[in-house]
């Protein structure tokens, strides 16, 4: 039977192995490591506004700010409709399509909701 050395024991476990025979110096590593690198956690920046991650080109972001400006909110209300017959029957469509006047808008109790 073949004796494995300590690089090719079977399933991968030669960082097992090097952890277990060696722990002082991979612990020394590690923290040196760590010393070295939190020199320079001051200069990370991370921005993770919504802005960043918006092209200035993208068309969606010019109409919301279009819309901004217009009505200097970003409240919004989310409308539902339940038609009576199919969601994409052509009597549900055209109801969806056609102007919604505010007047002719019934708002539901909360008990409906």
């Amino acid at each position: 039977m073949r004796k494995h050395s300590a690089r090719s024991t079977p399933n991968g476990t030669y960082m097992i192995d090097l952890i277990i025979r060696k722990p002082i110096t991979i612990l020394l590593t590690i923290l040196g490591l760590i010393a070295i690198l939190s020199v320079h956690i001051s200069n990370i920046d991370i921005d993770a506004s919504a802005d960043s991650l918006l092209l200035d080109s993208d068309p969606d972001l010019q109409f919301y700010r279009e819309v901004h400006r217009e009505y200097g909110s970003d409240e919004f209300v989310f409308v539902g409709y339940r038609p009576n017959t199919g969601l994409y029957a052509d009597a549900s469509l055209n109801v969806i399509q056609e102007p919604v006047s505010y007047t002719h808008l019934t708002l539901p109790t909360n008990r409906e909701v």
